[in-house]
């Protein structure tokens, strides 16, 4: 009981701790692939 006690809050640390970071991740991604449809041209890109 004591370690899923211990596991528990190293799992919620690490969330807390991580997700700032994970976030900074998501926008840079998001920025990049939206930066590459400008590139090509979204007109081009949905135009089926």
């Amino acid at each position: 009981m004591e370690l899923s006690k211990y596991l528990g809050g190293i799992s919620v640390f690490f969330f807390f701790f991580l997700l700032p970071f994970s976030w900074e991740c998501v926008i840079f991604l998001s920025g990049s692939w939206v930066n590459v449809g400008r590139e090509k041209g979204v007109r081009n890109f949905y135009s089926f």
